[in-house]
């Protein structure tokens, strides 16, 4: 029994778990600024299959495309405290910046 647990043990650090060799799932999603001034929004979706090779690949898309519109670009992020957020929820400067938060 402590045999067959080791065993385990060391196949699942050396070949990951079961999921990331055949049957995993892997989805990216975000937004991206390129120095081209474009902001890409983007989901990607990947389903039976390598999870490790999956993520290769997502990073791999969203480097292309990237490149493709001129490169990355920083977003212009100025963080705001949590408490003022929770303060006043329509909060100018945030819509200033277009930040938008759907109403029900």
């Amino acid at each position: 029994m402590a045999l067959w647990l080791a065993l385990a043990a060391l196949g699942n650090s050396l070949f990951g778990w079961p999921q990331d060799i055949a049957g995993g799932a892997s989805s990216l999603v975000g937004q991206m600024k390129t120095k081209s001034g474009r902001v890409v929004l983007f989901v990607i979706l990947n389903q039976h299959g390598n999870v490790v090779r999956f993520r290769q690949n997502q990073d791999g898309i969203v480097a292309a495309i990237q490149n493709t519109l001129g490169g990355p670009a920083a977003f212009d992020y100025r963080p705001i405290r949590l408490s003022m957020r929770l303060a006043d929820s329509d909060y100018e400067a945030a819509k200033a910046r277009g930040e938008y938060e759907p109403r029900n």
